[in-house]
């Protein structure tokens, strides 16, 4: 061991092994300390530099919005006018038209009856001009009776002469000030200052000229430019639209799928806009044509328009009507007329026409389209709050397909800014069950038909507790050590078990048919969340018609309180528990029941890997099964008594079998004539989703069709038994049925229309006809297990939709057959 040298000063090390003549070893200089304090100091300043940079980028964003408004605001008109009529320019070229002939065939419509429409205003309005000397009379009449009311006594003296008493009381207890301008002046030669008031030479004809030719010029330039630019819009859309995409990025499916929302929120939302204003101007001239006041179809038409310009347009256009009725009846019965008809037209189109028609057409909250009216109406005038919804939509579309802006989406857009599981725990977690609850019900009765059946209902509430309830147990478990407070937890603890309670009452489970003889108990493994989660799994079970019970009591803590079980007569035992490491759990529960060897143990480990699991407490335990759900759950239950089944019961029949059965002969889908429209369909499926197979399955009285089945090799004629289809199913169930790994499912993990193939992965919809009923399923097939998200199950719905509406609209199926046969001939030529 090297000794340290006496020789050297004791502040100093010593040499180094390496290098005897070094006597000193690498030590950070104070320059060094003092940059890496500096580095520190910036990278904490970060933050608060994003945040000032933002700014600087809003500050100039909006000044450039202010200052360029003169170029901008008929930019935008004309783009959203472009959004308004390229739907019309489409129709006019798929019945043959140019291009080019296109456009200008719906320019000069536009301006046609923009021109009649404008006549038509004027010619009103003269009328209306001369008839308005002769309702002096009436006018004066009634302001010198609203006069004479408000002169004279009146429910308001006793108010009046109350607050002038007080007011002379206060005057004569205050103080005798003497204020400044009182005093006299000083010096007496002090001269008074005469006003002097610049009067400008208003009455000068060449100025008022010059004013009013101001006046109107700029709105006449304005729109004159807007038209310029709608027709380039609509001529070079598709040019401007490639430098659009360039412009926001190379990912052309992210840019396209922008292009298309903007299209589609901002043409929906004008359409939508001009119906619902329609819908309440038509019936505002008939109205008032009906009541007497003059110029109805005037006030009207001037309702239709003013109703775009959002809150402030439709008291506007209330007004004319209203001083007219004043002026021309003497009494007041076409003043309360025409104030009841206004508020009638209001409330219908507000509640009823708006809601219906508008949907979601622009995903605005109603604060960030008050907030977008009054920005915009403070940038660019009376202009700005005509097209702030459009603007701000297109705001909101580009801030969803932007990372950066992702905080604008939250404050303006409509859509939860919380996911569902989210919410329902923010609400437990803050002991506001009430809406927790509401929370619930919006959940279960979405898409819930009036009288929905009891196993409907059922499978709607097991879809809350797995998709909503359970998820935010998930949340409140992986919180509970680290991050939840002793408060939070008991917030949480109250909260579950009261909404629990709640459930109970709400979705009740008398006089439900017992589906199997099995007694089931449901018990939490240790901890609370485990037996409040077993709660939810015993409700679940009973609404399913199964004999479930469950107990206040987690297994491991608790023995004693489950003594009044009779274990023997029980047949199942789920076991709840959230602990992501259960097996030494499992091993001590096994231990307690190692007596009852009948007694199937099914353990639920929500937080559990259930692939690892199920492996590893099989050959441990011999467990029944391990699943991380109440579904996966109800569908090992009545497979225990008879064990696993590769058939379908045979009596899975709905309820309207008899008229689906005739509904599928009158759309005439056996028809061989549609074979290639069957091929195509499956063809662009198979595309769309890149699966290994895609079907469409009719489901007959004994048979399941599927005509070009791409499982199999002949075609024309193929099919399955009935009670072995996975397509029974579906029309039994009447819903989607979405497996993503089959082996999961303890109903078709050794299913032989899908083990044969090999099959890991299906996805079937319904296919319906007018009236709902299901005659059969579109599905994609897959060997590999694979997820299916919201959007791919929209696509598969389109497609499901298009082939029925085929169906519906023979001309249209034969149209496509003899397209279809078209190309199969040339490329067979080829």
């Amino acid at each position: 061991m090297n000794q340290p040298n006496p020789h050297l000063p004791p502040n100093k090390p010593t040499p180094s092994a390496e290098n005897p003549h070094d006597n000193t070893t690498p030590q950070p200089s104070d320059t060094t300390l003092e940059n890496q304090h500096l580095m520190a100091q910036i990278v904490s300043l970060l933050p608060n530099l994003r945040i000032l940079i933002g700014l600087c980028i809003a500050a100039l964003v909006i000044s450039g919005l202010y200052f360029g408004r003169s170029l901008l605001i008929p930019l935008a008109l004309a783009t959203f006018l472009g959004f308004l009529l390229h739907p019309i320019v489409l129709k006019l070229k798929h019945w043959g038209l140019p291009h080019l002939v296109s456009v200008m065939t719906v320019i000069t419509v536009c301006l046609a009856l923009l021109i009649a429409g404008t006549t038509y205003l004027g010619m009103q309005l003269v009328n209306l001009s001369q008839q308005l000397p002769t309702y002096q009379d009436t006018i004066q009449e009634k302001a010198q009776n609203l006069k004479t009311y408000t002169e004279g006594p009146s429910v308001w003296d006793g108010a009046i002469s109350t607050f002038s008493i007080i007011q002379q009381t206060i005057s004569d207890t205050a103080p005798n000030i003497k204020h400044d301008d009182d005093q006299e002046p000083k010096n007496s030669n002090e001269a008074a200052i005469t006003e002097v008031k610049i009067v400008s030479d208003e009455s000068n004809p060449i100025n008022a000229v010059a004013v009013w030719i101001q006046a109107v010029a700029e709105p006449i330039v304005t729109a004159g430019i807007a038209l310029l630019f709608v027709i380039l819009i609509l001529i070079n859309r598709s040019e401007l639209r490639d430098r659009i995409l360039l412009i926001l990025g190379r990912n052309l499916n992210v840019a396209t799928d922008m292009l298309n929302e903007a299209a589609q929120r901002i043409g929906t939302y004008l359409r939508m806009q001009l119906l619902v204003n329609a819908s309440y101007g038509i019936p505002m001239a008939i109205g008032l044509w009906f009541i007497g006041v003059p110029a109805a179809f005037l006030w009207g038409t001037i309702a239709v328009v003013m109703r775009f310009i959002p809150y402030v347009g439709p008291v506007i256009s209330s007004i004319f009507p209203l001083a007219l009725a004043f002026a021309v009846d003497p009494s007041w019965d076409m003043v309360l007329w025409t104030i009841g008809l206004i508020v009638v037209l209001e409330l219908i189109s507000n509640n009823v026409i708006e809601p219906w028609l508008y949907g979601s057409s622009t995903g605005l909250s109603t604060l960030s389209i008050i907030l977008a009216a009054t920005f915009w109406t403070a940038i660019w005038g009376p202009v700005g709050l005509i097209l702030s919804t459009p603007m701000t939509a297109c705001l909101l579309v580009l801030s969803r397909s932007i990372p950066s802006l992702r905080f604008i989406e939250v404050i303006i857009g409509s859509d939860p800014v919380l996911e569902t599981p989210q919410r329902f725990y923010q609400r437990l977690l803050a002991q506001n069950i009430a809406e927790a609850v509401e929370l619930a019900e919006n959940y279960i009765e979405a898409d819930l038909p009036h009288k929905a059946d009891t196993p409907l209902l059922a499978r709607k509430v097991i879809g809350f507790y797995d998709d909503v309830a359970i998820e935010a147990l998930r949340l409140f478990s992986s919180s509970h050590d680290d991050i939840a407070t002793a408060r939070h937890r008991l917030r949480m603890n109250l909260g579950i078990a009261e909404f629990n309670q709640h459930m109970y009452k709400d979705y009740p489970v008398n006089d439900i048919a017992s589906v199997c003889d099995l007694n089931i108990v449901c018990l939490g493994a240790r901890w609370y969340v485990d037996v409040q989660a077993a709660a939810m799994v015993t409700h679940a079970l009973q609404l399913s018609g199964f004999q479930a019970q469950t107990h206040n009591n987690a297994f491991l803590q608790n023995q004693n309180g489950l003594e009044q079980i009779d274990w023997e007569n029980m047949d199942v035992l789920c076991l709840s528990i959230f602990n992501a490491e259960p097996m030494a759990q499992i091993r001590l529960i096994a231990r307690h029941l190692r007596a009852y060897e009948h007694l199937h143990i099914i353990v639920i480990a929500w937080n559990g890997d259930i692939q690892t699991l199920n492996v590893a407490m099989q050959e441990r335990f011999e467990l029944t099964a391990v699943v991380d759900s109440i579904h996966s759950l109800n569908l090992h239950l009545p497979l225990l008594p008879s064990h696993h089944s590769t058939t379908i019961n045979p009596t899975l029949l709905p309820d309207n079998e008899a008229e689906r059965l005739q509904a599928l002969v009158q759309c005439d889908v056996f028809n061989a004539a549609y074979l290639p429209v069957y091929q195509h369909i499956i063809k662009q499926t198979l595309h769309s989703f890149n699966v290994d197979y895609a079907q469409i399955a009719w489901v007959d009285e004994h048979w399941v069709h599927t005509p070009a089945n791409t499982l199999l090799s002949n075609t024309q004629d193929t099919g399955i038994a009935r009670e072995q289809s996975i397509a029974t199913y579906i029309v039994y169930e009447n819903e989607d049925l979405i497996l993503e790994d089959i082996q999961n499912d303890p109903r078709f993990d050794k299913h032989s229309e899908l083990a044969g193939h090999k099959i890991r992965f299906y996805a079937g919809v319904p296919l319906r006809n007018k009236k709902g009923l299901i005659l059969g399923c579109l599905s994609i097939m897959n060997h590999q297990s694979r997820s299916l998200n919201e959007q791919d199950l929209e696509v598969l719905h389109s497609i499901a939709d298009y082939l029925m509406q085929l169906l519906r609209e023979p001309n249209q199926m034969n149209a496509l057959i003899a397209e279809l046969q078209e190309t199969a001939s040339i490329d067979s030529t080829h």
